[in-house]
Protein backbone atom coordinates (compact mmCIF):
# COMPACT_ATOMS: atom_id res chain seq x y z
CA UNK A 1 0.00 0.00 0.00
CA UNK A 2 3.03 2.05 1.03
CA UNK A 3 3.98 1.50 -2.48
CA UNK A 4 0.90 3.05 -4.40
CA UNK A 5 0.93 6.23 -2.47
CA UNK A 6 4.89 6.63 -3.26
CA UNK A 7 4.43 5.69 -7.08
CA UNK A 8 1.11 8.44 -7.11
CA UNK A 9 3.33 11.27 -5.65
CA UNK A 10 6.34 10.75 -8.23
CA UNK A 11 4.09 10.51 -11.38
CA UNK A 12 4.75 13.38 -13.62
CA UNK A 13 1.41 16.02 -14.10
CA UNK A 14 1.78 16.82 -17.77
CA UNK A 15 5.23 18.60 -19.64
CA UNK A 16 8.26 19.04 -17.73
CA UNK A 17 9.39 22.28 -16.48
CA UNK A 18 11.37 24.75 -18.57
CA UNK A 19 14.03 26.10 -15.97
CA UNK A 20 16.68 28.55 -16.32
CA UNK A 21 19.79 28.53 -14.17
CA UNK A 22 20.16 32.36 -12.81
CA UNK A 23 23.04 33.53 -10.65
CA UNK A 24 23.35 35.45 -7.74
CA UNK A 25 23.38 38.81 -9.22
CA UNK A 26 20.55 38.69 -11.55
CA UNK A 27 18.45 37.44 -9.08
CA UNK A 28 19.33 40.22 -6.87
CA UNK A 29 18.15 42.28 -9.86
CA UNK A 30 15.17 41.26 -9.98
CA UNK A 31 14.22 42.20 -6.54
CA UNK A 32 10.16 43.68 -5.74
CA UNK A 33 12.97 46.89 -4.80
CA UNK A 34 14.44 46.93 -8.35
CA UNK A 35 11.00 46.60 -9.76
CA UNK A 36 9.61 49.50 -8.14
CA UNK A 37 12.57 51.45 -8.84
CA UNK A 38 12.10 50.68 -12.52
CA UNK A 39 8.70 51.79 -12.67
CA UNK A 40 9.37 55.19 -10.27
CA UNK A 41 12.07 55.77 -13.17
CA UNK A 42 9.99 54.92 -15.87
CA UNK A 43 7.40 57.35 -14.11
CA UNK A 44 9.85 60.14 -14.24
CA UNK A 45 10.75 59.66 -17.74
CA UNK A 46 6.70 60.26 -18.61
CA UNK A 47 7.03 63.44 -16.56
CA UNK A 48 10.02 64.72 -18.00
CA UNK A 49 8.60 64.20 -21.77
CA UNK A 50 5.27 65.70 -20.76
CA UNK A 51 7.23 68.53 -19.36
CA UNK A 52 9.45 68.94 -22.51
CA UNK A 53 6.27 68.94 -24.81
CA UNK A 54 4.84 71.96 -22.76
CA UNK A 55 7.91 73.69 -22.53
CA UNK A 56 8.60 73.24 -26.66
CA UNK A 57 4.79 74.61 -27.08
CA UNK A 58 4.78 77.16 -24.95
CA UNK A 59 8.30 78.43 -26.26
CA UNK A 60 6.78 78.19 -29.97
CA UNK A 61 3.69 80.04 -28.50
CA UNK A 62 6.05 83.24 -27.37
CA UNK A 63 8.12 83.00 -30.91
CA UNK A 64 4.64 83.40 -32.27
CA UNK A 65 2.92 86.15 -30.20
CA UNK A 66 6.37 88.15 -30.11
CA UNK A 67 6.68 88.05 -33.91
CA UNK A 68 3.14 89.66 -34.59
CA UNK A 69 3.78 92.48 -31.95
CA UNK A 70 7.15 93.50 -33.77
CA UNK A 71 4.93 95.82 -36.08
CA UNK A 72 3.39 97.36 -33.00
CA UNK A 73 6.65 97.74 -31.41
CA UNK A 74 7.97 99.24 -34.79
CA UNK A 75 4.83 101.72 -34.28
CA UNK A 76 5.68 102.37 -30.94
CA UNK A 77 9.41 103.20 -31.63
CA UNK A 78 8.31 105.48 -34.68
CA UNK A 79 6.00 107.50 -32.63
CA UNK A 80 8.50 107.90 -29.84
CA UNK A 81 10.42 110.40 -31.33
CA UNK A 82 9.12 113.82 -31.74
CA UNK A 83 8.81 115.46 -35.40
CA UNK A 84 11.96 117.11 -36.17
CA UNK A 85 9.72 120.48 -37.24
CA UNK A 86 9.01 120.92 -33.44
CA UNK A 87 9.84 124.88 -32.54
CA UNK A 88 12.35 124.99 -29.58
CA UNK A 89 9.82 127.31 -28.01
CA UNK A 90 7.73 124.48 -27.10
CA UNK A 91 10.82 121.47 -27.12
CA UNK A 92 14.13 122.17 -26.24
CA UNK A 93 16.50 121.37 -29.66
CA UNK A 94 19.80 121.00 -27.50
CA UNK A 95 18.37 118.64 -25.06
CA UNK A 96 15.03 117.29 -25.16
CA UNK A 97 14.63 116.93 -28.26
CA UNK A 98 18.49 115.38 -27.93
CA UNK A 99 17.85 112.84 -25.06
CA UNK A 100 14.25 111.79 -27.10
CA UNK A 101 16.16 110.77 -30.36
CA UNK A 102 18.77 109.38 -28.44
CA UNK A 103 15.86 107.36 -26.00
CA UNK A 104 14.35 106.53 -29.29
CA UNK A 105 17.77 105.10 -30.95
CA UNK A 106 18.57 102.66 -28.16
CA UNK A 107 14.64 101.46 -27.56
CA UNK A 108 14.78 100.49 -31.32
CA UNK A 109 18.04 98.73 -30.67
CA UNK A 110 16.83 96.98 -27.69
CA UNK A 111 13.62 95.71 -28.87
CA UNK A 112 15.17 94.62 -32.45
CA UNK A 113 17.93 92.52 -30.21
CA UNK A 114 14.99 91.54 -28.12
CA UNK A 115 13.13 90.18 -31.22
CA UNK A 116 16.04 88.56 -33.07
CA UNK A 117 16.76 86.73 -29.69
CA UNK A 118 13.09 85.41 -29.80
CA UNK A 119 13.18 84.49 -33.21
CA UNK A 120 16.50 82.45 -32.71
CA UNK A 121 14.77 80.61 -30.22
CA UNK A 122 12.70 78.10 -32.57
CA UNK A 123 15.93 77.38 -34.09
CA UNK A 124 18.25 77.30 -30.85
CA UNK A 125 15.84 75.98 -28.26
CA UNK A 126 12.84 74.08 -29.80
CA UNK A 127 14.65 72.51 -32.94
CA UNK A 128 17.21 70.32 -30.39
CA UNK A 129 14.69 69.56 -27.90
CA UNK A 130 12.43 67.98 -30.49
CA UNK A 131 15.08 66.16 -32.43
CA UNK A 132 15.94 64.71 -28.31
CA UNK A 133 12.29 63.28 -27.91
CA UNK A 134 11.99 62.21 -31.40
CA UNK A 135 15.43 60.56 -31.69
CA UNK A 136 14.69 57.90 -28.59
Amino acid sequence: MAELVAQAALQQAGRPLSLIPVGLKEAALDSPTFRATAVHFSDQVEIIEKWLDAYVKSISKLVHDVSSLEETFNSFLLRSVPPSNVSEAVLDHDYTLLAMKRFGEGSREWWSQVIFGMKRMDSNVVDPIKSFMAGE
